[in-house]
């Protein structure tokens, strides 16, 4: 007889939708969006941070067609090991190398190695002895070892799942706990501090290859971009026939924003056209793929969350914007959902407070509308 039909489901729609910490039961509308998970290599048998509770988050949310990135940190106040300790640098290599081994984990679009390193919140293991751009690159691939060297991050995933995409953790912007030695042609210390990161991993990747070693560099990048619609210059923005309004342009995401004292630096959402512009620099580098793992409307300088400062029409446009971004393949609110503590409730996305109802609906929305 004839056979029967295999059971079809029909294709999600792929959107760069995404969001951190995703809400199980976020209703996707059929779109093949992104989420960001987080796990510790210290915590690594703890509830929710450890790989049990982690693999259960990744099967599901795979399951459900969505696109994986999980961030692996050391320790909570601590993204990298901290620099010359040999010892937490292994443990968290071979965490690594257990996250890619296992099965639970094969659908995990990408890893990214840390976040925020640049900064003093994320260097409080060693505050006197911050993670440089050298001391990441040497954990990410190699950087200053002899080529034959593989305890780095991206070998130790590779070597055991070669199919895993190891992604560079994005830096924070607009801060200046660090500075880089290599100094780029705008000199801030945010784009000193990532220009001399790409290179060191350049460097190292040119040495392992020109040695026979392939496959040694990044795989793609994480990037920050948060907009800041309450800053001052944002006045000048305005539309015309609203020139009171206490809460400026919803436009920003697409307007070039800069200030004196930083020069040629973009210093709100658009902030992610200076990361591209250093990764495509450096041949080894250059065109890959980037990720935006966290953004929203929170200025760090005035602790303003998007509660308090989110302007209706903002994440469209900033879709709109990131839409046009062949090498940019996720734009990732911060966040959906957190339920263990309520650091985050004017953020959230699942029970959205003040200003951040109007974010929620609008990603709602999005997920519905947009191609």
């Amino acid at each position: 007889g004839a056979p029967l039909p295999l059971a079809t489901t029909p294709a999600k729609v792929p959107t760069k939708l995404g969001v951190v910490f995703a809400n199980p039961d976020r209703e996707w509308h059929n779109r093949a969006g992104w989420i960001v998970e987080l796990t510790y290599a210290q915590l690594a048998e703890e509830d929710y941070w450890g790989i049990d509770d982690l693999a259960a988050r990744v099967q599901a949310a795979s399951q459900n067609g969505l696109f994986v990135l999980v961030r692996v940190d050391y320790t909570p106040g601590q993204s990298i090991p901290p620099p010359d300790d040999q010892i937490a640098l292994d443990s968290y290599l071979t965490y690594l190398s257990r996250l890619a081994s296992d099965v639970r984990l094969q659908s995990v679009h990408g890893y990214i190695i840390g976040s925020s390193f640049n900064t003093a919140g994320n260097n409080t293991l060693s505050p006197e002895k911050m993670v440089t751009p050298e001391w990441y690159g040497r954990v990410f691939n190699g950087y200053s070892l002899p080529p034959n060297r593989s305890d780095n991050a991206l070998q130790a995933i590779h070597v055991v799942n070669p199919n895993a995409r190891v992604l560079v953790g994005p830096i924070a912007p607009w801060r200046t706990d660090q500075i880089g030695a290599t100094t780029y042609q705008i000199d801030v210390p945010w784009l000193n501090y990532f220009n001399t990161l790409v290179s060191v991993l350049d460097q190292a990747a040119q040495t392992k290859s020109a040695a026979g070693f392939p496959f040694v560099a990044p795989d793609g990048f994480a990037l920050q971009a948060f907009g800041r619609p309450d800053l001052s210059q944002m006045a000048t923005h305005a539309p015309p026939d609203e020139p009171n309004r206490d809460l400026h342009h919803p436009e920003q995401p697409h307007t070039p924003l800069h200030q004196s004292e930083w020069g040629k630096a973009q210093i709100c959402f658009r902030i992610y056209r200076d990361w591209l512009a250093i990764i495509n620099s450096y041949p080894t580098t250059a065109s890959l793929p980037a990720f935006i793992t966290a953004a929203n409307t929170y200025n760090f300088a005035t602790e303003a969350p998007p509660a308090q400062n989110y302007p209706a029409g903002w994440l469209t446009n900033a879709l709109e914007a990131i839409n046009q971004e062949p090498q940019i393949l996720a734009l990732c609110w911060f966040i959906d959902y957190f339920p263990h503590d309520d650091q985050w409730d004017f953020f959230s996305l699942t029970a959205p407070r003040g200003r951040a109802i109007d974010a929620a609906e609008e990603f709602d929305a999005l997920l519905q509308t947009t191609p």
